[in-house]
């Protein structure tokens, strides 16, 4: 218990206790507003300074005056300002619907609640689910006009760099392999962008800009070998021993031969792509992504691009031809590298120049033990 004998207050935990000229009152706690009337008064003594001359609040909720107040103090507890009460309830909250009755619910019932619940810029991302498990193709053109126009017109710049982001994640989602291609729909959402603003639409061109740039920085973090994620693997063979990886990052080469099918990657593109996998020759992996690489691509690589014609002939084709690389590989690795040097031979004997499509005995493919 504390006693202020300038100010002739004397401070209790379960009691005030307060004077003035001589006369005792006493208050309730002043933690604890109750209905009578708790009065403070502060003494005359040591008021020197004219700013502490305020009106306030203190932390108990009671109201204080300067001393040249000489006034009520303390007020009714009902006289001080009440908050309004909160309702414990979420007003925007949906009704509550059972697990089970969610499992079993359409598919579309439940991405229109979450609809509902998106931003205005997201709301494109239930077409966006349905256009990628579609294999129908007038289902995918639906949902692919519907994603373009549904947002607000025209699209900002980092929701076309969300959407090309959210294709490659889909394109290495488990179990991509066994749902249709994904490339048609990539296609169709671009081809809505050019049809909504001509061919040489800003959105249309962002799109396909940052399609390549994100594909770019996942196909490099995969199978570059001094990358992040393989910066500790050093054993030659398989790189991954989960399937799911393995499987995902095969995926993900595919969908970048699909999308050159549909012209939405250039020749220089996946020509950077097979350089990047050659330069890291090392393993079966990598030998699988080539030859799922030119079984997903044709020979337009070879028809116009004179770079492309010199880099499967001097750098794809001995890098295939390699003693080293033949004998650190397993059965089936070797068995991958005699296809993918069948593809390569015949599409540089067509395309490539005379000088280039004789093969030196040099480079001619070992026989696989």
């Amino acid at each position: 218990m504390a006693f202020h004998e300038s100010r002739g207050v004397k401070c209790g935990t379960d009691r005030a206790l307060v004077w003035r000229s001589g006369q005792k009152q006493v208050g309730t706690n002043p933690g604890v507003p109750s209905r009578h009337t708790d009065i403070l008064y502060s003494g005359n003594a040591r008021q020197p300074d004219s700013s502490r001359q305020k009106t306030g609040i203190s932390s108990q909720g009671q109201m204080w005056l300067g001393p040249d107040g000489d006034a009520l103090l303390a007020a009714r507890s009902g006289q001080l300002p009440q908050m309004a009460p909160r309702s414990p309830f979420n007003p925007n909250a949906k009704s509550f619907v059972p697990a089970s009755e969610r499992a079993s619910g359409s598919v579309v019932a439940n991405e229109a609640d979450a609809q509902d619940r998106m931003p205005t810029y997201y709301n494109w991302l239930p077409f966006f689910r349905r256009g990628t498990v579609s294999g129908d193709a007038q289902s995918v053109r639906s949902c692919s006009s519907d994603l373009v126009h549904v947002a607000p017109w025209p699209w900002p710049e980092e929701q076309l760099r969300y959407l090309a982001r959210k294709f490659v994640e889909r394109a290495k989602q488990v179990g991509r392999e066994e749902l249709p291609p994904l490339a048609p729909f990539a296609k169709s959402v671009y081809d809505e962008f050019v049809q909504e603003g001509g061919s040489k639409m800003p959105s249309a061109e962002k799109f396909q800009w940052m399609l390549e740039v994100h594909i770019w920085k996942d196909f490099c973090e995969v199978w570059r070998a001094n990358s992040a994620v393989n910066a500790n693997t050093t054993v030659i063979g398989t790189r991954w021993n989960h399937k799911d990886d393995h499987n995902a990052n095969l995926d993900l080469v595919a969908f970048v031969g699909d999308l050159f099918m549909h012209d939405l990657l250039s020749c220089k593109f996946i020509i950077m792509c097979l350089r990047t996998l050659v330069d890291n020759l090392r393993s079966d992996d990598e030998v699988q992504a080539l030859q799922t690489m030119l079984t997903h691509v044709d020979d337009r690589l070879l028809q116009q691009d004179d770079p492309a014609r010199y880099f499967f002939a001097e750098q794809l084709r001995p890098a295939l031809a390699d003693a080293t690389l033949i004998q650190n590989l397993s059965d089936d690795g070797r068995e991958r590298v005699l296809e993918t040097s069948a593809i390569v031979n015949k599409w540089v004997s067509e395309y490539a120049p005379p000088a280039l499509a004789v093969e030196s005995p040099a480079r001619q493919l070992p026989t696989a033990v």
